[in-house]
């Protein structure tokens, strides 16, 4: 299993997560920036690809809150959920109209 550690404050990780899991790409009506918390509102591919630290991995949820760490494409970002203590739940890429961004 791959370890990784969440993205701190003005360090941004470039990732590379071997495609895009069918992932159509869609406007979004909101900005969204690197390093924006986000809530996931809903998911219109529930197979994506999801990286993780934790065993067994876990897979992003409906009204989870997450950071922003890159626009991988236009409207789709790669999105990273950790823990209180740093450790990565899951890193994966959403469509804009999957999040909600959190002001």
């Amino acid at each position: 299993m791959r370890k990784f550690e969440c993205t701190l404050p003005g360090h941004f990780s470039h990732w590379l997560l071997g495609g895009c899991a069918s992932i159509v790409e869609a406007m979004s009506p909101q900005t969204l920036y690197p390093r924006d918390q986000v809530r996931v509102i809903n998911l219109e591919a529930e197979d994506r690809e999801v990286d993780s630290s934790v065993d067994p991995p876990q897979r992003p949820r409906v009204g989870e809150i997450g950071v922003i760490v890159d626009e991988v494409a236009e409207g789709i970002y790669l999105v990273e959920r950790c823990t209180d203590d740093g450790r990565l739940l899951w890193v994966a890429e959403f469509l804009g109209s999957e999040l909600e961004k959190i002001e």
